[in-house]
């Protein structure tokens, strides 16, 4: 939490209340890297409710960090 609490209250206040829902599309951690301007870590699980976004597809929404389980990442990325 560093990083984020050098960042002003309004950027603060959205990344404390998004970080409580998952994302579900690229779109919503599109408007979300928009607002908050720090690093995003998408944290992509089976189980988690966010879909298995590949790391080039997040990368193209500005997502700087990805936590894969390690049976989501055993198989080739673009096999999905």
């Amino acid at each position: 939490m560093q990083v984020l609490q050098e960042h002003s209250p309004a950027t603060r206040a959205v990344a404390q209340e998004k970080r409580r829902e998952p994302l579900n599309t690229l779109d919503e951690f599109r408007q979300f890297t928009a607002v908050v301007k720090v690093p995003v870590l998408a944290n992509i699980t089976e189980f988690g409710k966010t879909p298995l976004f590949t790391v080039s597809e997040l990368a193209s929404v500005r997502v700087g960090l990805v936590l894969h389980a390690f049976c989501c990442v055993s198989g080739n990325e673009q096999s999905r």
